[in-house]
Order: C-alpha cells, then sequence, then structure tokens
C-alpha cells in the first residue's frame, strides 16, 4: 500500500496550529488565573483615587504592542523565555502565599514577557518589553498612602513659606495652616501623591515615545517628581490666599477647579524640558 508523503509545506502548517492551539489554551490559562486580581484592580481603580488612570494604562499598553506589532509577528519560538515565565509563576505563588494582590498583580508582567519570549522569540519579547512594564503604572502599590502624610507637610511647610514671603499673617502646625480669616487642612488630597502617581506614567510614556539619548530620556522621567510637587505647591499658594481674601468657601471651590490646571501646567513644563533636551517625537 502506497502512503502520502508528508510535504514540508503541510509540516509547517500543522505546527502552525499547533502553537496557535497551545497559546490559545495557555492564554485561557492565564485568564483564569489572574480573574481574581483583574477583579482587585478593577475595584482598586474605582476606590483609590491615585490609581484612576489605570483605566488608561491598559489601552495606551495595547496601542504601544500595536505600534511595534510587525517585530513580534515574525518571532520565532524560543523555549529560554520559560525561565522569565518561572519567574513570573514563583512571584505569582509568593504573592499568594504572603496574601500580597499587587505582588500577584506584578506577576503578570514577567508572565507575560515569558510568554511573549517563548512563543514569539527574543526579538519579539523585546518589542513587548516597554508595553508590559507600562503596565505596572496601573497596579497600585501599598505603601503610596504612607507617603501621603509627608508630603503633606512638606506641602504646607513650603506654600505657607510662600504666602509668608508675600507678607501674609500665615502660621503652620503639621498638615494645618492657620490664617488671619480660616485655618486651612491639608490633607491627602492636597498632598500631591496623585498628580505625583499620573504625572510620573506620562513622564515614562513621554520617554518611550520620544527619541534621544537614554540618560536624556531618564532626566525627563526623574524631572516628574520636583514639577510635580512645586506645581501643587503653587496650586496650594493659590488656594491659601483666596481662603486670607475670600475665606474658607472660596477656597474649597478653587481646591476642585484649579487641580487640573496645575497638573496641565506640569506637563506642559515636561514637554518643555523634553524639547529643550533635544528630544523629539520618532
Amino acid at each position: 500500500m502506497l502512503q502520502r508523503a508528508i510535504l514540508p509545506r503541510e509540516v509547517t502548517i500543522t505546527k502552525l496550529w499547533i502553537g496557535r492551539i497551545a497559546a490559545l489554551v495557555v492564554g485561557l490559562l492565564v485568564a483564569l488565573l489572574y480573574a481574581p486580581t483583574a477583579r482587585w484592580l478593577v475595584l482598586a481603580w474605582l476606590q483609590d483615587p491615585y490609581y484612576s488612570h489605570g483605566w488608561l494604562v491598559l489601552p495606551v499598553a495595547a496601542i504601544l504592542a500595536w505600534r511595534n506589532r510587525a517585530a513580534w509577528r515574525r518571532g520565532a519560538p524560543d523555549n529560554a523565555g520559560l525561565l522569565l515565565l518561572s519567574l513570573g509563576v514563583a512571584l505569582y505563588a509568593l504573592g499568594w502565599l504572603l496574601s500580597a494582590p499587587f505582588g500577584v498583580a506584578f506577576s503578570l508582567l514577567p508572565v507575560l514577557g515569558g510568554l511573549a519570549w517563548t512563543f514569539l522569540g527574543p526579538h519579539a519579547a523585546r518589542a513587548l518589553a516597554f508595553p508590559i512594564v507600562f503596565l505596572g503604572f496601573a497596579i497600585p502599590l501599598p505603601w503610596v498612602e504612607i507617603w501621603t502624610v509627608p508630603l503633606e507637610s512638606l506641602t504646607a511647610g513650603w506654600a505657607a513659606g510662600l504666602v509668608h514671603m508675600a507678607g501674609l499673617p500665615v502660621a503652620v502646625v503639621g498638615g494645618e495652616v492657620h490664617l488671619v480669616s480660616c485655618d486651612v487642612v491639608v490633607g491627602a488630597a492636597c498632598s500631591g501623591m496623585r498628580s505625583l502617581v499620573a504625572l510620573l506614567t506620562l513622564g515614562t510614556l513621554i520617554a518611550c515615545l520620544f527619541r534621544g539619548q537614554w540618560w536624556l530620556r531618564l532626566v525627563i522621567v526623574a524631572a516628574t517628581l520636583p514639577l510635580a510637587l512645586v506645581a501643587n505647591v503653587l496650586r496650594v499658594v493659590l488656594i491659601l490666599a483666596a481662603a486670607h481674601f475670600s475665606g474658607g468657601e472660596v477656597a474649597g471651590l478653587l481646591h476642585d477647579l484649579v487641580s487640573p490646571v496645575f497638573f496641565l501646567a506640569a506637563l506642559g513644563a515636561l514637554l518643555l524640558l523634553s524639547w529643550g533636551l533635544g528630544l523629539r517625537w520618532e
């Protein structure tokens, strides 16, 4: 009996379909394992004011990955990616053992990187490295809230100092600023942590999208801290001045109105700094 020879093209097609089926099965398994983590992230984005931008990180990361699709589409599987995947699985297990949901969430980054490396090859993994790492800005860190307290005192002290230099009588006790007409409490909402986290996310994105020497792009990321702090201090100075001349009600109204203005000013300063350093849009 004669048997039909298997052509090389048929072998290639068979391997392709086996790879696609394996990728689909692994993708479904990852989605199942991280379903509780996805629920935790959604609740955090809804409730945590410092990470309400998490909704925007996902589509931005997807767009960045799609921009590099030419690189990761022509990759070849590489079993070396299993090492990175194993690291992600170990972090996943450690996060569950320590009841640390943020640790479980961060384990998704090496898991995705390891899967990209294993199924698409090292070149594709490099092309997808930044979009995957950028997802980390959507994961709430447990110690962010702790830093709001020193930021409150720092903001209150600097803002009160500027107001005092302008000739207005002022006294500071911790995060509480005493004026002649009223008292203003610089609480968590005025600490600047929210704008700092958001500006750091945008600064990192700018450093990725703009082209230039790596250390200049690192300067952009580092500049987000002083720019966010200065913008927030100036915002509080405006609120204190309004509270002194017009009372606490006007200050409360300004608190919500001017926050986006000063954040956009800080973002504009960051873009100007990028231009001044010679970084250009690719």
